[in-house]
């Protein structure tokens, strides 16, 4: 078993967001947006099923999952975090919002803080996100954030790369 990336789960936060470990009593506010292996929570048991495995994963050293928090009201507005393991310094983008809080800006806000992360803090080599390309939200999402598709995969899945670039 490896270690855990960080001993204590990293916070990030900006002007609009705060990246923070989601509490067992905040489960309930999440159930629409819990899932685990492409599986979607339907009751608050899943759910709370689900925040356990994946902070087991993260004990593990697999994962890092934050629950998004608009810094003005404290309220949660979704998750992110990167998922699937760190195989050759590699880490894989996931993200979902509460429909109420989609087009809001706080997922590109969310996103550019975990890939600047995974890339200061972390060292990955690379980050990447998988969705489909009907899922055109993410899609623009994406790419505006400088992600560039990289890979047709099965099933109308697509794969974006985030280009890290050089130091000078």
């Amino acid at each position: 078993m490896k270690r855990p990336p960080f001993e204590i789960h990293p916070m990030l936060s900006d002007d609009t967001v705060l990246l923070r470990s989601i509490a067992p009593h905040e489960v309930s506010q999440l159930i629409a947006i819990s899932f685990y292996d492409a599986q979607q929570a339907t009751t608050l048991d899943q759910a709370a099923t689900m925040l356990a495995r994946i902070s087991e994963d993260y004990r593990a050293g697999n994962t890092i999952h934050w629950g998004i928090e608009d810094t003005l009201t404290h309220q949660l507005v979704g998750t992110c975090g990167y998922y699937r393991g760190f195989e050759k310094g590699r880490g894989e983008l996931g993200c979902v919002l509460l429909e109420q809080f989609r087009g809001h800006g706080y997922m590109a806000k969310a996103l550019k803080l975990a890939v600047d992360f995974g890339r200061d803090e972390m060292k990955l080599k690379a980050v990447v996100a998988i969705t489909t390309r009907l899922n055109h939200p993410a899609v623009r999402l994406l790419e505006s954030l400088d992600f560039r598709e990289v890979a047709a995969l099965p099933d109308g899945y697509v794969e974006y790369s985030y280009p890290f670039r050089a130091e000078s």
